[in-house]
């Protein structure tokens, strides 16, 4: 791969390329579960709420609320230590169905009775939302009557108008305590499906529904009347504390009012894309450094604009006091990070589940084994993964392991040849075929047909290859962009790829109107197998997971104060100052500073990921050598150093970007001999050489064969993202 002596990037547009159940088992209770660690906290009680399908055919059904719940619970019993009998749920499948009188008289029950004032308050809901008339319409920030009011849809939506947002003003302000926490993975524009995904909300799907009234029912306004005279509110007073912001703790929603919460599907399961965004990133939250609510919802961001730019969630706090700050539910976590959680033992047959596993690595043909570690926080055995559905697993068992002993990832194999799913849409036509065919022919691609609104596409696709028609271009138009630049919206009937929910498309993708599909087949293979090296590089991601004491920052050039962006190894506690991440200013010098925190010498690599999902390799560059790519035990280093290097990073165009930083024990021979031999070498054949040698360290342990193997004590691989203002 040649390297330029002044390397330029381009980021376009707004998107920022990443990688993007069946129902989990009622998790086994026992008494280890119920000696929790103690914190600082009093009793910890959570009502969690999911709701899949619906008895009225004209509303979609959605596929992963019931795992919400479940990603939920499993977080808060197995990191922030809740007793499992004081997690409440109601789901499709449980007994009592989420009915809108069952949520209320669990609210009441579980939570406002129950609760006194330290305790610690958790309530989800997972399902459809939507809007009905406000009684006592309130007024905006800028003045405005708002007339109308959020209404989450309940499983009896023929019988209720679901329950309003004001009546969980209510109930969050008859709660003894101020420690509260309301996570609400629904939306309240749009509906139906969009590409591979599913919209939770019913505003367009239960339009022209005989009998349907958008006012709410008597006994609504009745349940808020009762709340009214208990708290001794009167409606003038009510109104004026809504109009201040939430009643008590902090609510924290998947999407601005306009926007859309998306019911999402990953690789083989589905689940709401926040709540199971964050749930997975809490997995990791160290012990001693807690997330502050804002910042941890700040963090997801990133992750949710590579799947879709119309969906920003948002923490929503009482205006006194700094709730924000503080760490999210109102706790530490009581117990340590882990990728995966035993749920059963049988001999040496295990059962567990994978809620902390990277999600760019949770894919077919990726496995893992893990050590045991047990309640004294020891290693008892280790595991290896012998299948998986969704997020549980079964594995084979050396040692010892008993149900709730956290799993830690020591050994990934990735599959030889994983392929880019490629989503062919119904605006195709006739030329579906020819797609199809032009897309399996080209190695390490697969092509998929969509199904039927209820199925989509059966699977997780990376990209849709579509033709922009005017549905899909008036709604790009629509799309509300918060803090995004405009964009250039292709025309009518060119050729080209969006991104999996068809709300953002891929700069640079699409074509002229009238071209051929063996034109644009032959045009965009080239760009399909540069996102695919980007994607193969992101299975190795394991910041949460290496055992190195790594940790890396990109800054503008000269400034180590403007700090871009930063990772670090989270086992390996590289030490990362606390800094506020700053855009960078376009046509500026960049430059990382990496720093080996370990005992052994460290080899590295760097890549950047560009809007259009393309990769790069900024190093190794073509005349380096293998000692200038080794970073000494204990030292840090810049790449470029302006006083010893002669080529430089710079950005040309604004947008988004992503660097991946590797370092690892192996010399990265193969890497460096295909950039030095030649220039121009195709990026996925750099990314092939480089995987080899980040899993060639210890091949004499395992049959590479099988798949190439990472170990956690080998490599370290960092993702920092970024903007281009």
């Amino acid at each position: 791969m040649s390297h330029d002596r002044r390397q330029f990037l381009k980021f376009s547009s707004s998107f920022l390329t990443t990688l993007g159940i069946s129902t989990l088992p009622i998790w086994q209770q026992s008494d280890r579960y119920a000696r929790a660690l103690s914190s600082t906290k009093g009793r910890k009680l959570a009502l969690l709420v999911g709701i899949n399908k619906y008895p009225i055919s004209s509303y979609a059904d959605l596929k992963g609320c019931t795992t919400d719940v479940e990603l939920q619970k499993a977080l808060l019993v197995n990191r922030f230590g809740f007793n499992p009998n004081d997690v409440l749920t109601l789901t499709n499948d449980t007994n009592d169905k989420p009915t809108r009188q069952n949520i209320l008289t669990a609210f009441e029950k579980h939570l406002i009775k129950q609760a006194k004032p330290d305790d610690v308050v958790v309530f989800h809901f997972s399902g459809h939302g939507d809007r009905v008339t406000d009684p006592d319409p309130i007024r905006g920030a800028n003045g405005a009557t708002i007339d109308l009011n959020t209404s989450f849809v309940t499983y009896d939506p023929l019988e209720s108008s679901g329950i309003m947002g004001r009546s969980l003003f209510l109930l969050l302000s008859a709660l003894k305590t101020d420690n509260v926490t309301a996570v609400l993975d629904s939306c309240y524009s749009g509906g139906g499906t969009r590409g591979n995904v599913r919209i939770r909300s019913v505003e367009e799907t239960r339009a022209g529904l005989a009998g349907f009234d958008p006012a709410p029912i008597a006994a609504e306004l009745e349940f808020q009347d009762k709340w009214m005279r208990k708290l001794n509110l009167t409606s003038d007073r009510l109104a004026q504390l809504r109009s201040q912001g939430v009643a008590k703790g902090i609510v924290i929603a998947a999407a601005q009012a306009q926007q859309k919460a998306i019911d999402y599907s990953f690789d083989d399961f589905h689940a709401g894309l926040f709540t199971y965004l964050l749930t997975q990133s809490l997995w990791h939250q160290t012990e001693n450094k807690t997330i502050e609510t804002d910042r941890a919802i700040a963090n997801l961001i990133p992750s949710i604009n590579a799947i879709t730019s119309d969906q920003v969630p948002f923490a929503d706090f009482q205006k006194s006091g700094d709730l924000q700050k503080q760490p999210i539910y109102f706790l530490p976590p009581a117990l340590p990070t882990a990728e995966a959680v035993i749920t059963a033992v049988n001999g040496d047959q295990v059962e567990f589940w994978l809620g902390g596993v990277e999600r760019d690595c949770l894919k077919k043909g990726v496995s893992f084994q893990f050590d045991v570690w047990d309640a004294s926080n020891k290693i008892a055995g280790n595991v290896k993964m012998s299948s998986r559905q969704g997020l549980q697993a079964k594995g084979i068992l050396n040692g010892t392991a008993q149900v709730g002993d956290r799993l830690r990832e020591t050994l990934r194999t990735l599959p030889v040849n994983w392929q880019l799913a490629i989503g062919l849409d119904p605006s195709l036509g006739k030329d579906l075929g020819i797609a199809e065919a032009a897309i399996q022919k080209s190695k390490r691609m697969v092509a998929v047909r969509y199904q039927s609104a209820q199925v989509l596409y059966g699977m997780e696709v990376q990209y849709i290859l579509s033709r922009m028609t005017s549905a899909y271009r008036s709604q790009l138009e629509k799309i509300t962009k918060i803090g995004k630049q405009p964009r250039k919206i292709p025309p009518v009937d060119s050729i080209g790829l969006f991104t999996p929910s068809i709300d953002e498309i891929i700069p640079d993708s699409f074509g002229k109107v009238g071209e051929s599909i063996k034109d644009v087949s032959d045009r965009l293979i080239p760009k399909l197998q540069s996102l695919l090296a980007a994607r193969l590089m992101k299975l190795t991601l394991n910041a949460r997971q290496s055992d190195l004491s790594f940790a890396a920052k990109m800054q503008i050039e000269g400034q180590s104060d403007a700090l871009v962006g930063q990772a670090f190894t989270i086992r390996g506690s590289a030490a990362v100052e606390s800094k506020s991440d700053r855009a960078i200013p376009i046509d500026s010098l960049f430059q990382f500073q990496v720093t080996n925190v370990g005992t052994e010498d460290l080899y590295l690599a760097i890549m950047v990921i560009d809007a259009s999902g393309g990769m790069k390799a900024l190093y190794p560059f073509q005349s380096a050598v293998e000692e200038t790519l080794k970073l000494k035990a204990g030292i840090s280093k810049l790449i470029p150093d302006p006083n010893m290097d002669d080529f430089q990073y710079r950005v040309t165009e604004k947008g988004f970007g992503e660097a991946l930083v590797v370092a690892t024990k192996s010399p990265l021979r193969n890497a460096l001999k295909i950039v030095s031999e030649r220039s121009g070498v195709p990026v996925l054949e750099s990314v092939d050489a480089l995987l080899t040698d980040l899993t060639d360290t210890k091949s004499s342990r395992t049959k590479q064969a099988q798949g190439k193997q990472v170990y956690t004590s080998e490599i370290a691989a960092l993702s920092i993202t970024f903007q281009v203002v």
